[in-house]
């Protein structure tokens, strides 16, 4: 497998939350029975789903962001978040191409009355 990886420069970028979900690794198609870890910190790891807005040039989509954290990352849905450390690794397996996410920390507002937070992380790998 190949994998080229770059940081993302999130400037001009907004990211609205839609959801949290555990991140599993898949072998020959079955599911671990353990939600993944983060190899360095030991974090568990999360897909937060997000709508990814480009303000400059109108352009929207919807993405997964892989962040390692102690509990599930919870947000309003459609409300604004953001990533630090976020990358893209561009990768290549037996002929099929993809790209996935990565972020080291996640910073959210919790819903009507809580303060907001950060999940903070180890550095990504």
């Amino acid at each position: 497998m190949t994998i080229n990886q770059l940081h993302v420069n999130t400037g001009g970028l907004k990211f609205r939350y839609i959801k949290a979900a555990e991140h599993y690794e898949w072998t020959d198609g079955n599911r671990s029975p353990n939600q993944t870890r983060h190899p360095d910190t030991g974090q568990l790891l999360w897909k937060v789903t997000v709508t990814i807005l480009s303000p400059d040039t109108s352009d929207a989509a919807t993405g997964t962001v892989t962040v390692p954290a102690t509990e599930k990352p919870e947000a309003a849905f459609d409300s604004e978040i953001d990533f630090e450390g976020l990358t893209v690794r561009f990768w290549s397996r037996n002929g099929q191409l993809g790209q996935s996410f990565i972020a080291d920390a996640i910073k959210t507002t919790k819903p009507a009355g809580r303060k907001p937070t950060t999940a903070p992380t180890g550095a990504a790998s």
